[in-house]
């Protein structure tokens, strides 16, 4: 079995997540489609593409969003909110449905406690927040807390009187809302996977919610080879990987893995790195044993999809700088050389003003430091910022 190193899996990584090089605007729809962009925190999708695509500008990202539609933002794998080519909607939405005998969503498992003393089902609550869904239209809905409510609102007059009262109730989850509302906030990321609900434009800092068929003028078209093709995209980006990572990537349940790898099972190739069995797409085979990682700087963002791979110790391999990395909130931008994490930043935002304090864990060299204040402020002038402070920690 061919022996992969930790340098060929870097450099392989970096290619296929498009940060070995700089890219052309002309690039935008493959970077993006590469394995989507997540966008928690918000704007989070901005810093991504900036990364690869340094000559682009705000205002194109937003209007390739926004104007001419050419991405699209839902609730995607693990119910986040995801950026991704508008044409390959099938891939990060529906293929993610599961099968009827397979788990619900990781992320809405948090409501099955609640259901039995509600009176309903899994399946009976996902039915009432489909249908409200279905009455949409051609309504925009302006903040997720609205959206809530008014789904909950069109559902109660549906129950039964014996559910009513507690659907009305507090929610033990937050007591800025109802039970009800706290239901259809669980539910609306399968709704996306349905091809239900997807983000609108922008007011102001204020995400909106509308239908595919408001705001595309269409429906989501159904890709019969999406699953497969979603498979790819992350063994592509993210190998040599396993089940159990695809798994985690996507926050579904064991059953709903295993058949997506099934999916694809001929067409991979088993390969031996850091001692353990992975796997690759046989045809990705030339380019990993070829590849080597650039020692080109980055500052990246936190939630850059390079950063969400399972096996954390390719790229930094103590468990203590783990920690400080991925935490279970506030996560730091990242520094990286080579692939590897060499170090933290965090910015401070004044108005138009901009603070960067960058901490390495080890020591830079002038070229290094010269490089990243040029990073600095190629990132602030992006940001329509100016970058007044740079302080580098050690």
């Amino acid at each position: 079995m061919p022996v992969i190193s930790n340098a060929q899996v870097r450099g392989f990584r970096l290619q296929n997540h498009h940060l070995a090089q700089s890219q052309p605007i002309s690039a935008l729809s493959t970077i993006v489609g590469a394995c989507g962009l997540q966008n928690t925190p918000p704007y989070a999708w901005l810093t991504a593409s900036h990364n690869r695509l340094p000559a682009i500008t705000r205002t194109q990202l937003t209007q390739a969003l926004e104007s001419n539609k050419l991405l699209l933002q839902a609730w995607s794998y693990r119910g986040a909110p995801v950026i991704f080519p508008t044409e390959q909607a099938s891939i990060f939405l529906t293929a993610l449905i599961p099968e009827a005998d397979e788990q619900p969503w990781i992320y809405t498992r948090g409501l099955l406690p609640t259901l039995p003393e509600l009176g309903l089902t899994f399946e009976q609550a996902l039915h009432y927040v489909i249908t409200a869904c279905h009455q949409l239209q051609q309504q925009t809905i302006v903040s997720k807390t609205r959206l809530d409510q008014l789904l909950a609102a069109m559902i109660t007059p549906e129950l039964p009187a014996t559910i009513k009262a507690k659907w009305l109730s507090a929610s033990p989850y937050s007591n800025q809302q109802t039970l009800g509302a706290a239901v259809v906030s669980f539910l609306l990321r399968p709704c996306a996977h349905l091809g239900l609900i997807v983000f609108g434009q922008r007011r102001g800092n204020t995400p909106t919610f509308t239908t595919p068929e408001n705001w595309l003028k269409q429906s989501l078209i159904v890709n019969n080879t999406a699953q497969q093709q979603l498979v790819r995209k992350f063994v592509h980006c993210y190998g040599p990987t396993t089940r159990h990572a695809l798994q985690r990537w996507l926050g579904c349940g064991a059953q709903q893995a295993k058949r997506l790898w099934q999916a694809i099972a001929p067409e991979l190739q088993r390969v031996t790195t850091t001692g353990q069995t992975r796997y690759i797409l046989a045809t990705d085979y030339e380019q990993l044993t070829n590849s080597e990682p650039t020692e080109r700087l980055l500052l990246l963002g936190a939630h850059d999809p390079y950063l969400d791979l399972a096996d954390r110790e390719t790229i930094l391999a103590p468990p203590t700088l783990q920690r400080q990395v991925w935490r279970y909130s506030g996560n730091p931008g990242v520094i990286t050389c080579g692939g590897r994490i060499i170090g933290i930043w965090r910015s401070q935002r004044s108005g138009n003003k901009l603070t960067l304090n960058l901490k390495s864990w080890s020591t830079l060299s002038a070229a290094n430091k010269s490089q990243l204040e040029e990073l600095a402020n190629a990132d602030a002038t992006f940001n329509q910022q100016q970058l007044v402070k740079l302080v580098f920690e050690h």
